[in-house]
């Protein structure tokens, strides 16, 4: 390896061990330690084909869909081989965005609040 490929992978790994550390609490989502905590809601579904036949492998994103919304530490998941998935976000509303290629990509608003019971999402994906 050269130089700068090493000096980049030093970079990167002293970089994530502050994200592990909690050095860098607010890129993950966290608040910081004199507010008050993050409540998060769990939000479960199950994503099928046109017949009803569970779809594997369907991207499954949360967007904020407003300004209480709060950061999402994960990036996206994935639909387990039964097609479904199961995601706590912190408290607020979110655009649930599925996608599937050869499948129309399908958006579910869910208003996650704690103790408002959030039904388990039931979404068909239509081919495209």
């Amino acid at each position: 390896m050269n130089r700068s490929r090493i000096s980049i992978f030093l970079i990167s790994v002293l970089s994530l061990g502050l994200m592990v550390s909690g050095g860098c609490n607010n890129a993950l989502g966290d608040e910081p330690p004199d507010s008050q905590p993050v409540q998060r809601v769990t939000i479960t579904g199950t994503v099928t084909d046109p017949a009803g036949h569970p779809l594997p492998g369907v991207l499954v994103t949360p967007e904020p869909a407003d300004k209480t919304s709060g950061p999402i530490p994960e990036i996206a998941i994935y639909t387990d081989k039964d097609g479904h998935f199961s995601w706590t976000v912190p408290s607020g509303t979110y655009d649930f965005v599925f996608h599937k290629p050869s499948y129309v990509t399908h958006k579910v608003r869910v208003d996650a609040r704690p103790g408002k019971t959030v039904p388990h999402l039931k979404v068909r994906l239509k081919p495209s």
